[in-house]
């Protein structure tokens, strides 16, 4: 997902020249979101890695965080200031060989605010090509008012002379690039608009010779209650070769007050599974499946989670019918 990006978040997004995919791979988990005063908790449980650290990325103007527990899994934010914080996460294999990772907190302005409103980055992009084809990258299904775009070449295959300017129309929701060497490329989008920013990421294979899967994720509401069971069904997931696929569900995005982790998704290794969300708030997850040599990742849209305490008060319109039927 073009004009240039605010200052503030180009000052996010050093330059820095893609070199060989390193062995490590790292996901800084969860994207948080929480009232003041809450302290945020980060998971990195699903990076395997010799060595991990986190550091502060984009903060709010003013604001002097403290991160605790700077080089463990599961270190601890404390904001001072309303706002976005971003977490940057470096995972380095025993060889030296270091990949980055980000995820963010958001510190709302009072316990009644939603971020319904924030910005939403979404990729669209064909994930398998053949070298010499050109790689079109579709950011216009994020979301947001008046949204600025920015788009970053991550990583490159090793032999690749590729740097963060090949890729065109860098800072247009539509851009592309031309690999120039097989093997795997990582392209993030970062979106901002006047009331936060979001990224996300996609992984492409050049010239493989084997398809990637395609992961389909879908969940049984997109609205549910405290202690609801939510179904999570990716059986809609497929490889092109037929080949035997691998499932790792987990979370996206919680409440700071949720206890949960990707650990407590019930079936998390296999195509169907579910959760019960122990506080309000929003709830993201992604589905990840894999063959023997790609991965493709489809993440679901968040799920509203509400408490109705009292059955006798009216139902605010988020009330979600047991009777009525489940969408597609």
């Amino acid at each position: 997902m073009h004009t240039l990006l605010p200052l503030t978040l180009a000052a996010l997004l050093t330059a820095c020249a893609p070199t060989s995919a390193p062995s490590p791979a790292a996901d800084a988990g969860p994207r948080l979101t929480g009232a003041p005063g809450a302290a945020f908790v980060f998971d990195a449980g699903d990076t395997p890695a010799a060595s991990l650290s986190w550091r502060l990325g984009r903060t709010p103007a003013g604001a002097q965080p403290e991160l605790i527990d700077a080089h463990s899994p599961n270190p601890v934010l404390v904001p001072d200031l309303p706002g976005q914080y971003g977490l940057i996460l470096t995972a380095c294999d025993a060889f030296g060989d270091c990949v980055e990772s980000e995820t963010w907190a958001r510190v709302l302005e009072s316990a009644q605010q939603t971020s319904a409103s924030f910005a939403v980055a979404a990729i669209t992009a064909d994930t398998a090509v053949g070298l010499g084809q050109a790689v079109a990258l579709d950011g216009t299904g994020s979301m947001g008012d008046d949204l600025t775009y920015l788009w970053r070449l991550q990583a490159a295959p090793a032999g690749s002379a590729l740097t963060e300017t090949d890729i065109r129309r860098y800072a247009q929701a539509e851009a592309w690039f031309l690999p120039d060497v097989e093997g795997s490329y990582t392209v993030s989008l970062y979106v901002e608009d006047n009331n936060g920013w979001d990224m996300t990421r996609v992984d492409i294979v050049v010239g493989s010779g084997d398809a990637p899967p395609t992961a389909v994720a879908a969940s049984s509401t997109d609205e549910a209650e405290v202690g609801e069971l939510v179904g999570l069904d990716g059986t809609g997931s497929f490889d092109p070769d037929t080949a035997e696929l691998t499932w790792r569900w987990a979370f996206t995005r919680l409440p700071a007050d949720s206890t949960l982790t990707n650990g407590d998704i019930d079936g998390r290794w296999t195509d169907t599974a579910s959760f019960t969300p122990d506080v309000e708030g929003e709830f993201g997850l992604k589905l990840v499946v894999e063959d023997s040599l790609n991965a493709d990742r489809d993440d679901l849209g968040e799920i509203l989670v509400s408490s109705y305490a009292d059955d006798n008060e009216p139902l605010p319109d988020t009330y979600v019918d047991d009777n009525d039927p489940l969408e597609d």
